[in-house]
């Protein structure tokens, strides 16, 4: 395997990654509700393959208690902007 070149691994270290992570948020978020569930539905059949078992028992309950709060959370800012 050829040596990495430190001046290359510095400038790839400071590219301005918060910048980039903004750009693919915007065009994630642009993407039609059609293309988001395709792309979901490879990911997870990617992580079945990976994990076969997965999501087990215990990860989905830990998945239920998650919705459960955030549900819990919405509804007390439910009146946040209301007149």
């Amino acid at each position: 395997m050829p040596r990495l070149d430190p001046d290359d691994l510095r400038t790839f270290a400071r590219r301005p990654w918060a910048r980039l992570e903004r750009l693919q948020r915007a065009e994630r978020a642009a993407r039609a509700v059609a293309e988001k569930v395709r792309l979901a539905e490879v990911l997870f059949i990617a992580a079945r393959e990976l994990r076969p078992g997965w999501p087990d028992a215990a990860d989905r309950q830990r998945d239920l208690a998650h919705h459960q709060h955030l549900c819990s959370l919405l509804r007390r800012a439910s009146h946040v902007g209301a007149r």
